[in-house]
């Protein structure tokens, strides 16, 4: 697992086996706008902010505190297990139709729609 401990990309975050030792945080108003998209295998030991936020593939955990300015996604083909920690809101919707996988939110859930597969 490769340790990243800065992530201050304009156009979106990708990460794949990443251990990011921090938040994923705007520090620009153009980062306000900017997509994170973890493909597998991630630590976050941060909060983080996205427009939109999809995972792809488990096993993911994030640390911190999640906020999406649109989407929170768990792609349908998702497997593995998918852990927050602390609050996921998001300003309108939260999904998951993945039946392989298995996301457990610890702490609260915000948003304007949240959709879960039927198990």
């Amino acid at each position: 697992m490769k340790e990243l401990k800065v992530i201050s990309l304009e156009n979106g975050v990708i990460l794949s086996e990443n251990l990011v030792k921090g938040s994923i945080l705007p520090r620009t108003s153009a980062e306000l706008e900017r997509d994170v998209l973890i493909q597998n295998d991630t630590i976050v030991e941060g909060a983080v902010y996205a427009r939109k936020l999809e995972i792809q593939n488990g096993d993911v955990e994030i640390l911190g505190a999640v906020f999406t300015k649109l989407e929170f996604h768990i792609s349908n083909n998702a497997k593995g297990d998918i852990i927050l920690r602390k609050t996921v809101a998001t300003s309108d919707s939260l999904v998951s139709y993945a039946r392989d996988c298995r996301p457990m939110f610890m702490a609260d859930i915000n948003g304007k729609k949240i959709g879960r597969a039927h198990v």
